[in-house]
């Protein structure tokens, strides 16, 4: 149940919260779709920034106990990589869910590069793989 709202924000809390997300589940397949509603979903100006700079601040609390930013960013390079296959020809909804992923990839990963520095900084951007990386593609 719930609107698609609910739906997306739900998703959006799954993907900051405190436990990894396998590739292997749907999840990733969905994400893309509500992270459109999600952004959609958003007044223009300081709600939509205060809402995506507190999940920023959730996925980067969780990323030393979850593979969930790693994935992300592994999500999003390989839908980049298929509209880059296809000679940037491709649905319009693919090109779309992609420049909203790599626009959330990005506020993280900047947020992360600015709150962080030295050892702590070098060891959040290398994302290092996880004994149960070795199960998942980076494909989902």
């Amino acid at each position: 149940g719930g609107g698609i709202e609910e739906k997306s924000r739900y998703s959006v809390d799954a993907l900051v919260g405190d436990r990894t997300i396998p590739l292997t589940d749907p999840f990733w397949l969905r994400i893309m779709d509500h992270l459109d509603a999600y952004l959609e979903a958003l007044d223009t100006g300081v709600d939509a920034v205060d809402m995506i700079h507190r999940s920023c601040q959730e996925m980067l609390k969780h990323r030393k106990i979850t593979n969930n930013l790693r994935y992300l960013v592994a999500v999003a390079c390989a839908s980049l990589e298929k509209i880059a296959d296809r000679g940037g020809r491709g649905s319009e909804n693919l090109i779309e869910t992609t420049v909203n992923m790599l626009f959330l990839t990005r506020v993280i990963l900047k947020r992360l590069i600015e709150n962080t520095e030295g050892k702590e900084r070098s060891l959040a951007l290398t994302l290092p793989r996880h004994p149960t990386d070795s199960k998942h593609n980076t494909t989902p």
